[in-house]
């Protein structure tokens, strides 16, 4: 889905977890639901740590840098991503660290890809990281030092064909095409099915176990989804909570609950939300904030 010819945005605001030594491959293929084989410094991965109980704890993009591991995640999580690793990483020869002070990122949006960037930055390229995104048809992400990021958002910022933007774009993009992240609010709540995980790659069955893998792969090959996530739009400008509760008009409880947003380019919200399969086609589902029902419209 390309929201506009080519533009780029900066800055890309999320935390980089760190995790290197020699153990850094295998003790990530053992926790994470995505297979870390088919990370490479230019293929980016999505995917998920999840409790014993097959319930996602975060979600994120991981990265390879030189011989490290990277994993993308928003800022408030990273804390939370660190707890969870370091109890299992004592039996294994790595070292996890917060590198958010290290690392900057800028995104690409575009059918071009690295071949769009102009020749006048191909200086600065060996220095920085490159990925395709995976499940999106034109993003990209180039994360680099923060220094090195922001000389190539200078240098880019001189050339007319390329638009500069506000960083919800990039989110935005992210939500149309059914990506949705793990906050404080949601985590160890929703499993992978619920997030459609294993649509976009986040979930590899092939790989082999994970923590978490035998309870998610019975509900891959034995169980019944009676929800997933669903892309609506709301007619407001007032952002909702999050993990806040969708209701349909013929039932009093709860069918879903709002798992991600952002404003889109008229203003309004764009909403990523875990609803009960029965209810979807309801044209009255919404949500209730400040004493006030705002409708949800369900997008295709």
């Amino acid at each position: 889905m390309n929201i506009h010819p080519t533009l780029f945005v900066t800055p890309i605001t999320s935390a980089f977890l760190e995790i290197s030594g020699n153990d850094a491959a295998s003790f990530l293929q053992g926790q994470v639901s995505c297979d870390i084989n088919l990370v490479t410094t230019q293929q980016a991965q999505l995917g998920a740590h999840c409790n014993p109980k097959g319930r996602v704890i975060f979600s994120f993009l991981a990265l390879k840098i030189k011989d490290n591991y990277y994993l993308q995640l928003p800022n408030n999580m990273i804390e939370t991503a660190l707890k969870a690793l370091l109890k299992y990483a004592v039996f294994s020869k790595v070292s996890l660290r917060n590198a958010t002070d290290k690392l900057a990122a800028i995104g690409l949006i575009g059918p071009s890809g690295q071949q769009f960037l102009p020749t006048s930055v191909a200086h600065l390229m060996p220095e920085l990281s490159f990925f395709k995104i995976p499940a999106t048809e034109n993003q990209y992400l180039i994360v680099g030092p923060s220094i090195k990021t922001t000389e190539l958002y200078s240098a880019l910022a001189k050339h007319s064909n390329l638009s500069d933007s506000r960083p919800e774009v990039w989110k935005e993009a992210f939500l149309r095409n059914g990506l949705a992240n793990i906050y404080p609010e949601t985590k160890e709540q929703y499993t992978p099915h619920q997030l459609n995980y294993q649509l976009t790659g986040a979930v590899n069955f092939k790989k082999g176990c994970f923590t978490g893998q035998e309870i998610i792969a019975r509900m891959h090959y034995l169980g019944k989804l009676k929800q997933a996530l669903y892309q609506f739009r709301a007619e407001t400008s007032e952002a909702p909570t999050l993990n806040l509760a969708i209701y349909s008009q013929e039932k009093e409880q709860a069918v879903g609950n709002i798992i991600d947003y952002c404003q889109d380019r008229d203003g309004k919200i764009l909403v990523l939300a875990v609803v009960h399969n029965e209810y979807i086609n309801d044209p009255l589902l919404h949500y209730k904030m400040n004493g006030l029902e705002t409708r949800l419209i369900n997008l295709p």
